[in-house]
């Protein structure tokens, strides 16, 4: 029988590397195009603030178990957006004591040349459950 990806661990892996990315400083937004509309929908001041809170929110995701929170697709999807360049996303959404809500967080991973994960940054709102998911 074969595992659809992404397993469990390919998840969890994921939400590792996302941290230690941003904890190294390995982050960027991408696109850019939703960045107002999130951070407004998430009473988050600025792009300063959003690096504030983001740091905290791997962790947070990890103690509620990043595969029952996971909400993407099997196989994982790739974005279309040009700034991620055809990688996949990976989505979750749980209860967040920091940003006081559901949320919903989207983000790639890339690894560079020396093998150093990069995370891109591509959504953070409110969860919307009864919507479609927008990739």
């Amino acid at each position: 029988m074969r595992i659809a990806r992404p397993s469990q661990r390919e998840i969890f892996s994921k939400v590792e590397k996302a941290a230690a990315a941003i904890a190294c400083g390995n982050k960027q937004v991408a696109p850019l195009h939703h960045l107002s509309c999130d951070l407004e929908d998430c009473c988050i001041d600025d792009e300063a603030d959003l690096w504030e809170k983001l740091p905290k929110l791997p962790d947070e995701l990890k103690k509620s178990d990043p595969i029952k929170c996971y909400a993407w697709g099997r196989p994982a999807k790739p974005s279309w957006e040009r700034e991620l360049g055809g990688l996949e996303l990976w989505a979750h959404h749980w209860n967040s004591t920091i940003m006081g809500c559901k949320i919903y967080l989207k983000f790639s991973i890339k690894i560079d040349g020396g093998g150093e994960p990069h995370y891109l940054h591509a959504r953070l709102h409110p969860d919307r459950p009864n919507r479609k998911a927008v990739i």
